[in-house]
């Protein structure tokens, strides 16, 4: 989960938002491969469409970068 955080705008738990350039996403798979206990542990990447708008609910706070 630390290194989640170092790349991450936003999220909550055990979900981050990732506003990631191509160099920046192999970076993060390389170190999340280097510390993930392939039996225990569970990583999903997902790329979302319609990233120019952001609508967040509840006690969700917009990102604070571009």
């Amino acid at each position: 989960m630390y290194v989640l955080r170092g790349y991450s705008s936003g999220g909550q738990k055990s979900v981050f938002e990732c506003f990631l350039t191509v160099a920046e996403k192999r970076e993060l798979l390389e170190r999340i491969g280097e510390v993930i206990d392939p039996v225990e542990d569970r990583f999903i990447l997902l790329r979302l469409a319609g990233a120019n708008y952001v609508r967040t609910l509840g006690k969700a706070v917009a990102p604070q970068d571009e």
